[in-house]
């Protein structure tokens, strides 16, 4: 990244400890939860930026930004988009959508507890570890010592420990293509761990609110892909901050339904993600990119199925993991004062 931690107002962020991430966790109030879940992501992102690699975000740079997004449909503020999905015409489809809302929040705020209650210690190890040990090797064994062997279908953490020895082999690296691709590799490894782990939550907030009963298996298959398609095409989006976030709370919205796109309209790769050269790396996008090397036809038809989840994300991350953007705070300083206090923070919109 060209621009340095400071310049996005991060400079005054204070480590997160283990009893702050208790606390988020226990918190009952969703939306509450939602935005303290927001903030903590950021909060690693800045401490992983300083032990790790501050030109190239890690996963929580883009958490952040997807919780934030998963706050507005906790907080119900998402209106649908009045697109239309033969032979379904606009205004009903609009409709449709928003009396779902309210069923999709409610496994978007499941979700998002989800995955913090996972990953929010394990990237908090992380920072203290590395921080805390002199010996790299020895702060490895701290990081991969809880996690669980097997597949995440399983109840197993196969995944996030790939993950851990990949953002471990990064760490020496020379800022280069290498080390660029190593992080894309650690990064993709927990989005696919966790996009998995949350497959059921997913496939719920994007199922039919209701089904009518004695209907036909066959029927029921077609009205819930029906759904799913429906859904992608008016909620589906995740809200990216703009160059100038900090001083004008600009938001980029993607739509996941669409390819994906840059903060400043960039559909190319940059320099060190272009041309790769990681073998691990290229295996992974072999199994889930569907058109290698371009974001063409990246756009996700139904986000309820894994695979199409997957073709999104790694263009996604392959995009902006270099773009300076995803380091700026989410939140005011005032706001992150009240919500590390517990409370609701005011404000500009959140």
């Amino acid at each position: 990244m060209t621009h340095s931690l400071e310049e996005h107002g991060t400079e005054r962020e204070g480590p997160l400890s283990l009893q702050e991430i208790d606390e988020i966790i226990g918190t009952e109030n969703p939306p509450l939860r939602n935005l303290r879940i927001t903030y903590a992501y950021h909060q690693l992102a800045v401490a992983l930026a300083r032990l790790l690699d501050d030109r190239n975000a890690t996963w929580c740079g883009f958490g952040t930004w997807a919780s934030r997004t998963a706050g507005l449909f906790i907080r119900g503020e998402l209106k649908p988009r009045p697109v239309g999905l033969p032979p379904v015409p606009p205004w009903v489809s609009r409709h449709l959508m928003t009396w779902a809302a309210p069923h999709v929040g409610s496994n978007v705020a499941r979700g998002n507890l989800l995955v913090f209650q996972e990953l929010g210690p394990l990237f908090h190890t992380m920072v203290t570890a590395y921080t805390e040990e002199d010996d790299a090797e020895r702060a490895l064994e701290r990081v991969l010592q809880p996690l669980r062997p097997g597949l995440v279908t399983e109840g197993g953490q196969d995944l996030l420990i790939a993950a851990a020895r990949s953002y471990h082999r990064a760490m020496p690296l020379p800022h280069s293509a290498a080390r660029s691709q190593v992080i894309l590799l650690a990064n993709l490894q927990v989005a696919l761990h966790e996009q998995i782990r949350l497959q059921e939550a997913i496939a719920a907030s994007l199922a039919p609110p209701l089904r009518a009963p004695f209907t036909p298996a066959p029927l029921n298959v077609l009205a819930t892909r029906f759904w799913g398609r429906l859904a992608t095409s008016h909620l589906m989006d995740v809200y990216m901050p703009a160059v100038d976030f900090t001083t004008t709370r600009t938001l980029i919205p993607l739509r996941l339904g669409r390819d994906v796109g840059g903060a400043h309209g960039a559909t190319t790769f940059c320099e060190h993600l272009t041309d790769l050269i990681d073998l691990e790396l290229k295996a992974l996008l072999y199994d889930f990119d569907r058109s290698p090397n371009s974001v063409l036809g990246s756009a996700a038809a139904d986000w309820s199925l894994l695979a199409e989840r997957m073709n999104y994300l790694t263009d996604f991350f392959r995009l902006w993991q270099q773009d300076p953007c995803l380091m700026q705070a989410p939140f005011t300083p005032r706001q992150a004062e009240d919500l590390r206090a517990g409370k609701m923070p005011s404000g500009p919109p959140l």
